[in-house]
């Protein structure tokens, strides 16, 4: 369950990061403010992209943990497999026998 917590985090940290670089650049890009600039003031906009922002990081965050989630299953899954195709010896070790008296 360790191991699965830290996959969640690591998962969580790397996507929260790349999102913190792309998201400023992609909103800039792709979205057009829906608020208008009053007069000299630009606070409107800025307050809508910070919030776009906010949330680009938060889904980025909860997509993340849900992706290390997974990869912990896949990694999880093949190692299992390969315990179990691993030969299983005898209880008394390999194949050699015992001396006869």
């Amino acid at each position: 369950m360790k191991h699965a917590l830290y996959f969640a985090l690591g998962g969580a940290i790397l996507v929260a990061a790349l999102t913190a670089w792309l998201a400023p650049g992609v909103i800039a890009w792709y979205f057009k403010p829906p608020v208008e600039m009053g007069g000299f003031s630009c606070t409107a906009p800025i307050a809508w992209a910070l919030k776009r922002l906010q949330w680009a990081q938060l889904w980025g965050v909860v997509v993340g943990g849900v992706l290390g989630l997974v990869a912990y299953g896949i990694v999880h899954r093949r190692r299992v497999r390969k315990l179990e195709q691993r030969p299983h010896e005898p209880e008394g070790g390999g194949s050699e026998q015992w001396p006869r008296s």
